[in-house]
This record gives C-alpha cells, sequence and structure tokens, in this order.
C-alpha cells in the first residue's frame, strides 16, 4: 500500500500569494502563501486532476491520497475553507482514477481542533489563535456525510503515546461512533498517518524505541489497522532543537558532527519483523 498527502498550494493558485510571513514553529521554507485556501475551489480540483493523471500514467495512480497534513494547524484558513479542499481532492482523485482512495483529515490528533487564521495576517500568535469548539475529525465527517463525498479511509497522527494505556483503542471506538453518528460506514478503514516515539535523549532512542515499534504493531494488528506510516526514516533535522529530533529509523548529522545513516534499535525491530512474515504474529497481553 502507497499512500501520498497532497500538501502546499502553488503560488499563482494562492488565495493570498503575496504573504510571506512563516509559520513560527516551522525552520524549513514555508512561506504562509503555501499554505492558504485556493482562489479557485474548481482550478484546484483540476490541478488534482492532472496530477493523478500523471501517476496513474507511471501506474501508480491507486495510491491512498490525503488532503494536507495536520491541517487543523498547517493549513492557513478555516474548517470550512478545509472542508471545501477536502471536496476538490476527493472529486479531482476520483475524476482521474476511481479505483483510487481518498481520506482525511491527517490531523495532527484525533481531537485537534482548527486554528482559525485570517489569511491576510503576516505574523502568527498561536497563543491568542482561537479555535473551533469541535475536534475538525468530527465535523469534517459530518461535511462528507450531508455532502456525499467520496471517504475511503479516516486518518489521524499517533505520537509518542503509550500503545498499552488503551488511548489509542479508545480513539480507534471515538472515530468509528462519529462515522455513524455522521451516517458514514462505521468499518471505513483506518490509516494511522504518523507514529512514533520521540525522545529528547538520543539514549532514549535505542532499545526503548524498538520495543515501542513492537508494542505499537502488536496493538495496530489487534485493532484491525493495516495501513500506517512511521515517522520518519531519517531523524528530523528540521527539529534539531526540539524533542522530535530522535525519531529515525537511522540518525540524521543535523548540521553537526554526527553521523547520518546509523541504523538504530527501532530499524533492527521492523527488520526482524519484516524477516518473520508472512507468519502470523501473536504477542501476549502484558
Amino acid at each position: 500500500i502507497v499512500g501520498a498527502d497532497i500538501v502546499g498550494m502553488p503560488r499563482w493558485l494562492s488565495s493570498c500569494p503575496d504573504n510571506e510571513g512563516t509559520f513560527p514553529q516551522v525552520t524549513w521554507d514555508s512561506y504562509l502563501w503555501r499554505a492558504c485556501p485556493p482562489n479557485d475551489y474548481t482550478e484546484y480540483q483540476n490541478l488534482i486532476t492532472r496530477v493523478v493523471n500523471i501517476f496513474s500514467q507511471e501506474g501508480l495512480g491507486d495510491f491512498y491520497w490525503g488532503a494536507w497534513n495536520e491541517p487543523e494547524w498547517t493549513f492557513y484558513g478555516t474548517d470550512t475553507n478545509y472542508y471545501e479542499l477536502y471536496k476538490a481532492v476527493s472529486l479531482g482523485v476520483k475524476q482521474a482514477n476511481p479505483d483510487a482512495k481518498v481520506g482525511g483529515t491527517n490531523d495532527i490528533g484525533l481531537f485537534a481542533r482548527k486554528w482559525l487564521y485570517n489569511i491576510n495576517d503576516t505574523v502568527i500568535d498561536a497563543q491568542n489563535l482561537s479555535r473551533t469548539s469541535e475536534p475538525l475529525m468530527k465535523t469534517f465527517l459530518q461535511y462528507v456525510a450531508d455532502n456525499n463525498l467520496p471517504l475511503d479511509f479516516v486518518d489521524w497522527h499517533f505520537p509518542t503515546q503509550d500503545p498499552k494505556s488503551k488511548a489509542f483503542e479508545s480513539q480507534v471506538d471515538t472515530v468509528k461512533s462519529w462515522l455513524q453518528s455522521s451516517g458514514l460506514d462505521p468499518n471505513t478503514p483506518i490509516r494511522i498517518g504518523e507514529w512514533t516515539v520521540g525522545s529528547c535523549e538520543e539514549k532514549a532512542a535505542g532499545e526503548l524505541s524498538a520495543a515501542y515499534v513492537l508494542a505499537m504493531l502488536n496493538e495496530m494488528a489487534r485493532l484491525g489497522i493495516e495501513f500506517h506510516n512511521h515517522t520518519s526514516l531519517f531523524d528530523q533535522g528540521g527539529w534539531a532543537d526540539s524533542c522530535w529530533r530522535y525519531v529515525g529509523c537511522f540518525s540524521h548529522a543535523m548540521g553537526g558532527n554526527r553521523p547520518t545513516g546509523v541504523a538504530r534499535a527501532k530499524y533492527n525491530a521492523f527488520r526482524m519483523i519484516s524477516k518473520l512474515l508472512p507468519q502470523q504474529l501473536n504477542f501476549p497481553e502484558i
């Protein structure tokens, strides 16, 4: 299974093409005009169709396509803007390839509420931004149902939480209840867009992270979740000053003298599982 998230707005299609403010939390090139809603949703839908067509011509069109990444804070618009963006993405994908899968919201967490931006602002005051009263995922599902839009999967992120705490199982139960109350299929497939264990200390990227990988894989298998993305392949150099810097399966120099490409313990956990497949692994409850 291959997934691709459609993120970023071309400047010519952005509703704030001259806004060169930046997100304060992000250290890479992230002008706000890249994150604004499109100035023409029909043209944006046509663009999505062209993009998927290009992949389809290479035999890659039947991806699992996601609409944005963590839109509750990286999409510089309102919740309504995001619903309209998803509508354009979902219809554009299906127009190009009816067999392709499309879903959302890929939030940072299931209960994340949408930050409400003014696209004319060049400075973000995150502490004083208003937010929606309901989680973006919950209201998104109702919009999808009300507008009879395609929805082949739902996805969100589950970073650095104990898989044995039952928090993950509770989130799965919650999203199923939201699907059902919206009039959608409660058995709609789930994709975990990102999951990982991060640490402020490099030593915690050793055996602890390998144990976490095995426990999380076991929990997702127990809950019937077959599609998920581990974050990330390499340590995240863009977050060199945060506790996300030691999340990779391989080390990253992050501008210093550390080696790049050294396999971490979690890589060996994945490697061990890959060598055991296709056997079904059943771990006892601990």
